[in-house]
């Protein structure tokens, strides 16, 4: 820069001029340090406003003659945390407003003017904070059943700038903490129970928002023996058989699909999804069968009936008088006298059995005379005359041989 003058004396001006040279201080420049300092807090959540006394740990070389620094600027790094930030600043802090949402590291630049107020001496400083938040809220488990116990499966998520520490499964009754995202069985559950599950992830900052919850499941085991099983058998000589039983206190969480059934020892079996079934066995042979509940699971125990044997009625025997048919004849019911009709006109077909053969042997109860013949009240093995007539001539016993009805 040059100054101009003049000097007069009497009549004479003279011109002049005087150059000046401004030259910058010879003082240091000021220095900064990164902000937030080791001793100040350096994580922050989103959607949170912190002020900075930048200027505290800076060296200003004109602190001994009692002239401040003066912050004069502050610019955000955009990217990352700092794109929805907000900054602002004053003679000695800045003010930053963290992003809603964001997370992760955000930085700034300031500038810094010492009293000389000369921009060639002017510094920067920079800002760096840790913008941090609870997990981000996990997926819905995925949950499969057991038999008492489930297997549950935990996704990772987002850990938003501070390391997952743990996840924890709870569900109605109990929960389960675990170190990091995988399949977990979850035990102590009641067979026949609905149960769903949620995650919830923690870190240093907190718990995050549970997760929906994962579709329902309902462990089951194998069902319990039936209660109680009982086998009973015919007398008639067909060998018929019936084994029943009662269903199982429980069903293992899961309808019964079927059941099991067999001879012990070997032979007949089946299966069935009534409480009953019906066979067929050998006449005198006692047999023991036992029974089993089955689901989806698998079966369950057995259950013994009791020994059982198909029997055959004894002989049929007459307990009057023993009677022999000596030759084809037509019995006659006691209706038929005196008018009739009679069985013998009708070619023996009032009864499917017909005549009697020759050998057949019936009980004669008593006798009757009826229009002049002589006639047997008896009872037979078929049953299909009993209560009838037949003629005593046709008979080894003619005639008036056993006492009148």
């Amino acid at each position: 820069m040059t100054l101009t003058f003049e000097v007069s004396l009497g009549e004479f001006v003279v011109p002049g001029e005087i150059v000046v040279v401004v030259a910058s201080s010879t003082r240091p420049l000021a220095r900064t340090a990164d902000d937030p300092n080791g001793a100040e807090q350096r994580t922050f959540r989103p959607s949170q406003t912190i002020e900075l006394d930048v200027l505290a740990n800076d060296f200003n070389p004109f602190a001994a003659d009692g002239e401040p620094l003066r912050v004069v600027g502050a610019v955000l790094d955009r990217s990352g945390a700092g794109e929805s930030a907000d900054i602002a600043f004053t003679d000695e802090t800045v003010k930053i407003r963290t992003g809603p949402g964001a997370t992760g590291t955000l930085s700034a630049v300031y500038t810094v003017q010492d009293a000389t107020r000369d921009r060639t001496r002017q510094v920067q400083g920079r800002v760096v904070l840790s913008i941090v938040d609870v997990p981000d809220r996990p997926r819905a488990p995925g949950a499969s059943e057991g038999d008492g116990r489930a297997t549950v499966t935990v996704d990772s998520t987002a850990s938003n700038n501070s390391p997952i520490l743990d996840y924890t499964i709870s569900w109605p009754g109990g929960q389960l903490t675990v170190p990091r995202e995988g399949s977990y069985t979850v035990t102590g559950l009641q067979n026949g129970t609905d149960y769903a599950f949620r995650v919830t992830a923690r870190n240093a900052v907190g718990n995050s928002t549970p997760s929906p919850e994962s579709v329902a499941v309902r462990p089951y085991g194998v069902p319990a023996a039936p209660a109680s099983a009982s086998l009973s058998a015919t007398t008639n000589g067909t060998g018929d058989m019936t084994l029943s039983w009662s269903p199982p206190a429980s069903d293992g969480g899961r309808g019964i699909g079927e059941y099991r059934w067999r001879q012990l020892g070997g032979g007949t079996s089946g299966t069935t999804t009534a409480t009953a079934v019906n066979f067929r066995m050998g006449v005198g042979t006692q047999v023991t069968f036992e029974v089993q509940a089955c689901n989806a699971r698998g079966c369950g125990g057995w259950t013994s009936s009791n020994p059982a044997t198909p029997t055959a009625p004894p002989p049929w025997t007459p307990t009057h008088y023993s009677t022999t048919i000596t030759q084809p004849t037509c019995p006659e019911p006691g209706s038929a006298y005196p008018d009739g009709p009679w069985n013998s006109d009708s070619g023996c077909s009032f009864q499917p059995q017909g005549a009697l053969a020759p050998g057949t042997v019936i009980d004669a109860w008593c006798y009757s005379q009826q229009n002049g013949e002589h006639w047997l009240y008896f009872t037979s093995e078929s049953g299909a005359y009993d209560g009838w007539f037949v003629y005593a001539d046709h008979t080894n016993r003619p005639g008036r041989s056993i006492p009148a009805c």
